[in-house]
């Protein structure tokens, strides 16, 4: 399952160089990398200032959030996910 990414890569590391696991502080389970990679995108989206985008977030200057997220913020909603539904 390797994916390519342009971003947070060692800078003398091509581009074109698959995710992999690299050591062994990662997942060994395809779920569990899965749920990394969103946490790491929902930050990286959402909670994160960009200088290109002028120090707010993408999701704020696509109209999505109306402020920064916090991390509480981020947790909240796997709480939220995780809460079992009854009815």
């Amino acid at each position: 399952m390797p994916e390519t990414v342009p971003f947070s890569m060692p800078k003398n590391v091509p581009v074109s160089v698959p995710i992999d696991r690299r050591t062994n502080g990662h997942s060994k389970k395809v779920g569990n990398h899965a749920a990394m990679l969103a946490l790491y995108y929902t930050f990286y989206n959402f909670a994160r200032p960009h200088m290109g985008c002028g120090g707010v977030s993408p999701a704020q200057a696509a109209g999505l959030a109306s402020r920064l997220w916090k991390i509480g913020d981020i947790v909240g909603l796997l709480e939220d996910a995780e809460r079992p539904v009854y009815g």
